[in-house]
């Protein structure tokens, strides 16, 4: 099970953040990390439909079962953007799967979860005891879904 989720979008706030959960987390046990970088592929949407993103949800899977949502979503909007999340486990070893959706915002006609799917991407990496491994995941946005 992962604590430490979401670490930073850019900034020193960010990085004193992430310095103080590493910090933290070594304390618990947790010496086996992914660092995940989510781009949005480019050209597919023009750029002023982005904002229209409003949450990021990622689903874990493989060696770990999880699901969460990305604080620093709404840095997605902008078309050069990259977010960045470090995900820790405490397993020895496996693969993680991850899923990233991007969704809207609140929409009455976005059916029963009032937000509509407006693209996603996947991406695994093997656990490494003792270090790190990185992910690289391009999140497809779907045109249909955008208005």
């Amino acid at each position: 099970m992962s604590m430490f989720k979401n670490a930073k979008s850019g900034g020193s706030r960010g990085l004193i953040a992430l310095s103080l959960l590493l910090a933290g987390l070594s304390a618990c046990g947790q010496a086996n990390f992914v660092d995940v970088t989510v781009t949005i592929k480019k050209g597919v949407v023009a750029a002023d439909k982005l904002t229209q993103i409003d949450r990021c949800n990622v689903t874990v899977s493989g060696a770990e079962s999880d699901s969460f949502g990305l604080t620093n979503c709404s840095d997605a909007r902008a078309a050069t953007s990259t977010l960045l999340f470090q995900y820790g486990s405490e397993k020895d070893s496996g693969t993680l799967n991850f899923v990233v959706d991007i969704l809207s915002g609140i929409d009455s006609n976005a059916g029963p979860t009032g937000r509509r799917k407006l693209g996603t991407g996947s991406g695994s990496g093997s656990i490494k005891s003792g270090s790190r491994a990185t992910v690289s995941i391009e999140v497809v946005p779907d045109p249909a879904m955008y208005q």
